[in-house]
């Protein structure tokens, strides 16, 4: 069995209005890996809290306590964040 993969370029209007360009995604993640605390504490920032998180992330890999917590103790509205603003 081959498989056969295909390649379709952006094109240019649709590319100039992307909010991110490859480099920075790049960027971005990269920053991502390396401390990621810090960035997605910074990704936080960006959203409207109802209740502000003041933990980014709280993690347990203790046998009967495992855990990952994202902003676990923050309460946001979707709603006004993704489709209010």
């Amino acid at each position: 069995m081959t498989h056969t993969s295909k390649s379709y370029p952006v094109p240019e209007a649709f590319a100039a209005q992307a909010n991110l360009t490859p480099e920075k995604y790049r960027e971005m993640y990269a920053a991502s890996i390396a401390d990621p605390e810090a960035f997605w504490g910074e990704q936080g920032k960006r959203l409207d809290w109802m209740v502000p998180y003041t933990q980014v992330k709280d993690v347990s890999w203790e046998t009967g306590d495992l855990h990952v917590r994202w902003y676990h103790d923050g309460v946001l509205n979707v709603s006004a964040n993704c489709l209010d603003r």
